[in-house]
């Protein structure tokens, strides 16, 4: 990569020059200002810190992000984006920098261990051997070239492409050395793969849900009612004790380890329906007789047939079972959660107090799965926007004129 010291700049910051290769085969020169600095810290080692500012910065915004960051130096406040000691502790390959992440994660967000562990086995086999040293853009590139020729999904290259950059953001965040932000800042450029929006459908209709709880068990019914009354996950209604359940109170408590986002949720029983089923699906399994006094508090709250916990592999195994014998195609138990959603969502339910109720990380995981849904919402708000505000048409010498001929409205502002 050619660069240059643009003149008049102060020491530490460069303009650096790539050439790009258009879609029609020509080159442009593009040019961005980098700063770098490097320094011995107080215990002798020689660190450096570089950053390449966005593209559009002009020479006077670079002056004063090199000024901010030189006042760091001079104080001794800035931190290093390389470190030689580090570097030489991070791990050699992406596969055993990846393994690195999992167990990080595991104990932030157990509830998506086994996710992360197959994307990373996914992004192994792909190009586990690059050298950490040498992950660029291009690698993420072909990975994805090379699982759309084996005949994957979009989304699921997409998934396992946000988990590499989630990856190496949170080695920076850490200080585990894998890579510069500079090269950072290029993986998280790359694009993800378009995906459709509108293919299968996600909601279940009425219909569906009442073939499909005609054909199962009791049992089974109470969870997917569960999920439609609730919008909770397969795992948190699997795993509902009975001290998390309060009648009294009116409320449901999820605890940390219980969720997917690794943080308490607080559910309301708001509706007699859901309190009917709770009622119902905790008097399904009756106390021991033998030992009526026994503390219940941790047994779950919707068992089997049998009055036992679910298995891990026989619920979804069941889950099918019924969903072929009642000649409902192409639903998933993950569905029932989406159809709460869309509920909510059409009923005019704010975004945010769909989050919560659906324990989303944060409202941007909403907005991004139910956009759709808001477009239409939106088109309805501007047509009504459209009604009230409609002006009057102009008159012309006493007859009503064309658009081209209306007289502009102005706008006063009254105080």
């Amino acid at each position: 990569m050619p660069r240059r010291t643009a003149q008049g700049l102060a020491p530490g910051l460069t303009v650096v020059r790539r050439r790009l290769r258009c879609a029609d085969g020509s080159t442009i020169t593009e040019e961005r200002f980098r700063l770098r600095f490097r320094w011995y810290d107080s215990a002798g080692a020689f660190v450096t810190f570089e950053r390449l500012l966005p593209r559009g910065t002009t020479k006077t915004q670079a002056r004063a992000v090199h000024a901010r960051h030189f006042a760091e130096l001079v104080q001794g406040t800035l931190r290093p984006t390389k470190d030689l000691r580090m570097a030489a502790q991070a791990p050699k390959t992406l596969a055993a920098a990846l393994k690195q992440y999992v167990a990080f994660m595991a104990d932030r967000r157990p509830k998506t261990t086994r996710s992360r562990t197959s994307l990373a086995a996914v992004l192994g086999k792909g190009m586990g051997d690059v050298a950490l040293t040498r992950l660029a853009p291009f690698h993420v590139e072909a990975f994805q070239a090379k699982r759309r020729g084996e005949g994957a999904a979009p989304g699921t290259i997409n998934r396992a492409v946000a988990m590499l950059k989630h990856a190496c953001g949170v080695s920076m965040r850490q200080e585990w050395g894998w890579i510069s932000r500079e090269r950072l800042a290029a993986i998280r450029e790359v694009s993800m793969l378009p995906e459709p929006r509108h293919g299968r459908s996600s909601t279940w209709t009425k219909e569906e849900v009442a073939a499909f709880v005609a054909e199962a068990t009791p049992a089974l019914g109470r969870v997917v009612r569960a999920a439609l009354l609730t919008g909770m996950r397969q795992g948190e209604i699997l795993g509902l004790r009975r001290g998390q359940v309060d009648l009294e109170r009116g409320r449901i408590s999820l605890r940390a380890e219980d969720t997917k986002a690794a943080r308490p949720h607080v559910l309301p029983i708001a509706t007699p329906e859901l309190r009917a089923l709770l009622v119902e699906a905790l008097e399904a399994s009756p106390p021991d007789p033998d030992d009526p006094e026994r503390d219940r508090s941790e047994e779950q709250v919707f068992t089997n047939a049998a009055g036992e916990p679910w298995g891990r592999r026989a619920f979804p195994s069941y889950f099918r079972t019924v969903r072929l014998r009642a000649g409902v195609e192409g639903r998933t138990f993950h569905d029932l959660r989406r159809t709460a959603g869309t509920f909510l969502v059409n009923a005019g339910v704010p975004i945010e107090i769909v989050s919560a109720i659906l324990g989303h990380a944060e409202v941007a995981v909403t907005l991004r799965s139910y956009a759709h849904l808001r477009v239409d919402s939106q088109q309805s708000a501007m047509a009504k926007l459209g009604a009230l505000v409609a002006l009057p048409a102009a008159r012309v010498g006493g007859q009503l004129g064309d658009a081209s001929k209306r007289a502009t409205p102005r706008l006063v502002a009254h105080r």
